[in-house]
C-alpha cells in the first residue's frame, strides 16, 4: 500500500511496529471539534490542535494511526519530532560598535 499523504518509511515503520505507540502530525481539513472528536473515536490521544495549518498531534499505537489513511479529510500524516531552534548571531548592521 503506497499513499501520498504518508512517507513510506513511516508508513512501512507502522505496518511493522503494529503496537508501538506513536506520535503523530496530522493535517486535516478542519482543526475543529468534529474533528478532534473523530479523532478521539477512533482512540486516538489528542495532544494539540492548531489551527494556522489545521492539523492535530495524537499519539497513539501505529495500529490505530494508520487508519488515519481511510479518512478523506486528513491531509497529510507525519512524524511529530522535537523542533530545534539555532539562536542566530546578531547582525550589526555594518556599525561598529
Amino acid at each position: 500500500m503506497t499513499s501520498p499523504i504518508i512517507d513510506p518509511q513511516l508508513l512501512s515503520t507502522l505496518q511493522t511496529q503494529p503496537e508501538t505507540e506513536r506520535d503523530l502530525l496530522g493535517q486535516v481539513n478542519q482543526a475543529d471539534e468534529q474533528t478532534g472528536q473523530a479523532l478521539e473515536a477512533m482512540g486516538l490521544i489528542l495532544r494539540r490542535r492548531l489551527t494556522l495549518l489545521p492539523t492535530f498531534a495524537v499519539t497513539g499505537p501505529a495500529h490505530v494511526c494508520l487508519r488515519l489513511l481511510d479518512c478523506t479529510w486528513v491531509q497529510s500524516i507525519e512524524e511529530d519530532r522535537p523542533i530545534h531552534i539555532m539562536k542566530l548571531a546578531r547582525h550589526s548592521g555594518g556599525h561598529d560598535e
